[in-house]
């Protein structure tokens, strides 16, 4: 899954070598255990903006 600590690992890493200081903000927040993974989408019903916290195990 893309949420995954080794997914957002590797993704932190390639913007962190793209010269983002997002990178380097998501790995140090990895590293300290305080990253928040959410997922945001548009209720159709509605048309409201919704986030909703997730927890992803890492699976091996």
């Amino acid at each position: 899954m893309q949420l995954s600590d080794d997914s957002l690992r590797v993704i932190a890493q390639r913007l962190t070598d793209k010269g983002s200081p997002a990178g380097k903000t998501i790995g140090n927040a990895l590293r300290a255990g305080t990253l928040v993974k959410a997922v945001a989408f548009v209720d159709k019903s509605t048309g409201e903006l919704k986030i909703v916290r997730v927890d992803v195990p890492n699976i091996q």
